[in-house]
């Protein structure tokens, strides 16, 4: 930890912070647009891990329903700053890796529940740029090397997809009209912050780093659940979505098309 400076912090100090470094206000900005663009929200607060089964702390669970659609995101916000920006190494989905999941309910004849992997996916398609990495570069002060650490992008990925864990149980269970529920964590930085590099099959650069404003990361990460039927099931979240705060729009859109989850 850096050594802290013994003078005293002043008003100035604290209204610089919240208006350029604090990760809360960023997070309220999110907050807002989500509910500003048609989503039921809920915001900061606490959830059992179900890795550590510790108490934590989510930014913001978002749902969306249009027909027969559930689209539930557990959103992590991070403010990165432009001196430690977040760089994707991405490489051509695979056909094994184009694929997403939702959970369907059927409520005649059956009354069951089960999980279904879309595959070829609308969303996912092979061929695709596909997130395999995730780096934080920045500049070492002292050797004004360049160094690179992703503790910070890392435990906000961990946490929404541990988040995803309470929506599979919750939608495990929901007897309603909506048929399909979709799940999908995601991950939200400032404009500005997200980067690509682009490999071929080779491992050789294709594209050189550039900024973008969404890409997503693949995962397979499952979440065993089980319906009040009996119906016992494993969710499959093939991906996260990371998406700068300027892109937010156009992801969503296509999210909610008839070309995305919504197809």
């Amino acid at each position: 930890m850096a050594k802290l400076s013994l003078n005293p912090i002043t008003a100035q100090d604290l209204q610089d912070f919240v208006s350029n470094n604090s990760d809360f206000a960023f997070e309220m900005n999110v907050l807002h647009w989500f509910r500003n663009n048609g989503f039921s929200c809920q915001h900061s607060a606490t959830y059992r891990d179900p890795v550590t089964n510790k108490l934590r702390q989510f930014d913001i669970r978002a749902e969306v329903t249009s027909g027969t659609h559930t689209l539930a995101l557990a959103v992590e916000c991070k403010n990165f700053r432009p001196s430690f920006p977040l760089l994707i190494s991405t490489l051509p989905r695979t056909e094994a890796e184009a694929f997403h999941s939702f959970i369907h309910f059927r409520s005649k004849p059956s009354n069951s529940f089960d999980a279904v992997a879309v595959n070829p996916s609308t969303v996912y398609k092979p061929n695709h740029a596909v997130g395999k990495t995730t780096d934080q570069v920045g500049r070492d002060d002292h050797s004004k090397q360049l160094v690179s650490n992703d503790e910070q992008a890392f435990d906000k990925i961990s946490q929404a997809i541990n988040v995803c864990r309470d929506f599979v149980d919750r939608f495990a269970s929901e007897v309603s009209s909506v048929a399909k529920r979709i799940i999908v964590p995601v991950l939200v930085v400032p404009s500005g912050m997200l980067w690509q590099v682009h490999y071929d099959t080779m491992g050789q650069i294709s594209v050189q780093p550039r900024q973008v404003n969404h890409l997503n990361l693949f995962l397979n990460s499952p979440w065993e659940a089980k319906s009040p039927y009996g119906d016992q099931f494993t969710y499959q979240i093939s991906h996260l979505e990371i998406v700068a705060f300027d892109g937010l729009g156009d992801a969503v859109d296509f999210w909610t098309s008839p070309n995305g989850f919504f197809s």
